[in-house]
């Protein structure tokens, strides 16, 4: 089975192979009308307007130490931002970003803008500015991260993230990202943050919670590993010189499991990823390294297809991609894993063939970036 971080090692040993540069010459030229028309030519990712936009939401910590622990996990995930050229908004804790909120009440005594309602508008600000003329022109890519870092609770089926004024439920921030028409990243720090997973599993959306039940109360660790995996060139397990969601993803849980371990502790969290729509979500155990080598017994697939696409941190010494380039790369390895599910009802030949014109594609948006430097 080609992984995602071989095809695209691929891609990049085309570029230097000067035989087989020329044999895909006629190829590269027939798909450059296409990758031009989506990929910039700007040479530094910090160049290109930003399509991603990330909202650290940090809760109610109740004690200092929790408070002290939620800013240093909060500030990792801001430093990503800011290094990967983000716009960041931060609601709640010490770093909190002025939003402009419109009045929730005609009565002057209850215009008190909480942290619920500044993340309420923070979303509908993204919406909003996915409707822009200016993004329309920068064509796909765009992408909404949600973290939400500190104490959570459940009861039944909803849980709430525990805000500083009124908490936030999962129904109600499904209600207001069910109106984000970009793909959005939801990563859930909290204790008995499970039924997020259940209530805001979608289509275009990657939910990450540190919890697999609502029965998991106890205080969550999985954010403080988390925040630590997503710059640690440490989370990657394919060694293609970047850590996707999906492998911060699996490091943060080994950390949390070893956090156990170590201390003789009974494991009271296990974190969940979904990323396939399927509302169950897929758990560490399923991977040996970044690839999954178990089956779900209700013979649901296993997720993660779509988390190992979402790149969080890449080398200084690996080719730099923009942002539009990157939603290019993307969209090509999602033609990767749709043409590998097919495999199976494929000629061996006529599955190479297909596998090596999408390579072929792949390859245009690293020479692109190449071409950029000079």
């Amino acid at each position: 089975m080609i992984e995602l971080a071989s095809c695209r090692r691929i891609a990049v040993q085309f570029l230097s192979i000067a035989v087989l540069q020329l044999f895909m010459s006629p190829l590269v030229a027939q798909e450059s009308n296409v990758a031009d028309s989506t990929v910039s030519a700007q040479s530094d990712p910090a160049d290109s307007v930003s399509l991603t936009t990330l909202v650290v939401v940090v809760g109610a910590g109740g004690e200092q130490q929790y408070s002290e622990e939620f800013s240093k996990w909060a500030a990792k995930w801001q430093q990503l931002a800011q290094k990967q050229h983000w716009n960041l908004v931060s609601i709640g804790g010490s770093t909190d970003s002025a939003i402009e909120v419109a009045d929730v009440s005609d009565e002057p005594e209850k215009q008190n803008v909480t942290d619920a309602n500044k993340l309420q508008q923070a979303i509908a600000g993204v919406q909003a500015s996915l409707s822009s003329e200016a993004s329309k022109s920068l064509g796909a890519g765009k992408r909404l991260w949600l973290v939400l870092i500190g104490h959570g609770t459940a009861m039944g089926k909803v849980a709430k993230l525990n805000l500083t004024g009124p908490d936030v439920t999962s129904t109600q921030l499904k209600a207001w990202l069910d109106k984000v028409t970009c793909e959005t990243v939801v990563v859930d720090c909290t204790s008995s943050s499970a039924p997020f997973l259940v209530e805001l599993s979608a289509k275009n959306r990657i939910v990450v919670t540190a919890t697999r039940s609502s029965g998991e109360v106890n205080f969550s660790r999985f954010g403080q590993y988390i925040a630590e995996a997503i710059g640690n060139i440490a989370a990657d397990l394919d060694h293609d010189s970047e850590v996707s969601l999906l492998e911060a993803f699996l490091k943060a849980s080994k950390e949390t499991d070893r956090f156990y371990r170590d201390n003789a502790r009974l494991a009271t969290e296990h974190a969940l990823l979904d990323d396939n729509a399927d509302r169950a979500g897929t758990g560490a155990s399923f991977y040996v390294g970044s690839i999954a080598t178990t089956q779900a017994s209700d013979g649901k697939s296993v997720d993660g297809k779509r988390a190992a696409r979402v790149v969080l941190w890449s080398s200084p010494d690996s080719i730099r991609l923009t942002a539009e380039q990157t939603a290019v790369r993307e969209q090509i390895e999602t033609e990767i894993d749709l043409l590998r599910d097919r495999k199976s009802k494929l000629a061996e030949d006529v599955y190479y063939q297909q596998l090596e014109e999408v390579l072929v594609k792949l390859s245009a948006v690293y020479d692109q970036a190449e071409r950029n430097k000079e």
